[in-house]
């Protein structure tokens, strides 16, 4: 990774802490634009909150959280998903009494909308805009290899699939950045290859990734760099083959896991 790519996201002195528990202490590391960032580390390392105060579903106590050059700490997530900076939770989320083509008609960006309904004389605007929708909705149904469930509820799909129908939503919001937590939850082994493709997929487009996984042989496959995490805060970054050999990555998680490496 080359330090000449522009910073997309910078976290200085992130701090959250719950009374006496310190989930978050000075928490410092950067994502690069375009990159795949593995953030890992054992449970209780603060990965998922760290995840928490980033996307905006929890404020920190302090520090500096930066999305594309601007402060962003303290925003509420439905402000920070509008700047173009969303995340998937460990329990994919669907609307399950939809069908999984209204899934992706749900996730459409909105943006203007709300003019074109207000104007009796825009109904052609409108069914053409539902239409470009309709339309993008079924090559990214295709690309996730979902479209021959396009009529389905979605409640009725398995886990993987109800994970790649979250990514084919990620997909139609076009954001700049994605969080993902434990993609991998719920999912059977024998999908973690389309789960692996997706992700490839979201960065190839221009996306930058945040990934939270406990699966280290995945982390090598899907990501550039490493951030490791233990009691609230980063203790090493790098390569995961550089990583492996870091005493102090070795003890607070590496031991942990050791069938997995």
């Amino acid at each position: 990774m080359s330090d000449d790519r522009s910073v997309i996201l910078e976290l200085r002195g992130v701090t959250k802490h719950f009374g006496g528990v310190r989930a978050v202490t000075d928490l410092d590391f950067d994502v690069y634009d375009h990159e795949v960032l593995g953030l890992i580390g054992p449970n209780g390392a603060g990965k998922s909150t760290a995840i928490d105060l980033i996307s905006g579903f929890r404020e920190p106590d302090s520090g500096v959280i930066k999305f594309d050059g601007e402060e962003i700490q303290g925003w509420r997530a439905h402000r920070v998903a509008a700047r173009g900076l969303v995340r998937t939770f460990q329990t994919a989320r669907e609307w399950a009494r939809l069908t999984v083509m209204d899934n992706m008609l749900v996730a459409a960006p909105q943006e203007g909308r709300d003019k074109i309904w207000k104007s009796v004389f825009s109904r052609p605007s409108l069914r053409a805009a539902e239409e470009r929708d309709r339309i993008r909705a079924r090559d990214l149904l295709r690309r996730f290899d979902l479209y021959a469930l396009r009529d389905e509820y979605a409640g009725n799909l398995s886990g993987g699939q109800k994970r790649l129908l979250e990514f084919a939503r990620v997909a139609m919001l076009s954001p700049r950045m994605v969080l993902l937590d434990e993609p991998l939850a719920g999912v059977n082994p024998r999908l973690q290859v389309n789960i692996l493709e997706a992700i490839k997929g979201l960065n190839d487009t221009g996306m930058a990734i945040i990934l939270i996984e406990h699966n280290l042989p995945f982390i090598d496959s899907a990501c550039d760099r490493v951030v490791v995490m233990a009691e609230g805060t980063d203790i090493a970054s790098g390569l995961m083959a550089d990583l492996r050999s870091s005493r102090a990555v070795i003890d607070a998680y590496l031991g942990e896991v050791a069938t997995n490496v």
